[in-house]
């Protein structure tokens, strides 16, 4: 039973990363960007995620407890990021 969870848990795991992808681009075709900065910003946000994606694909876990604990408040960066990103962005008009 164990492989067959861990096994299901990877095909989860390949169609959660493929839906984000698909969002990622109903969203950049949906919106405009008002400025360079609006742009260049989206473009940057998709390779970090990326590269962090990568970077934690081929890194080992965690040494020790205060490292984990300090990602949850990193992570709100990212939100961040994005709400700046979505402000730096319209939607045309129809």
């Amino acid at each position: 039973m164990g492989k067959r969870a861990v096994l299901n848990l990877t095909k989860a795991s390949a169609g959660t990363r493929v839906s984000r992808i698909r969002l990622r681009k109903i969203y950049a075709r949906a919106t405009r960007p008002k400025n360079l900065v609006g742009k260049a910003s989206l473009w940057a946000y998709g390779i970090v995620l990326a590269g962090l994606y990568l970077g934690d694909a081929a890194s080992p876990a965690p040494s020790n407890i205060s490292v984990v604990a300090w990602m949850g408040p990193i992570g709100w960066l990212f939100v961040l990021w994005a709400l700046w990103i979505d402000n730096n962005g319209e939607v045309p008009s129809l």
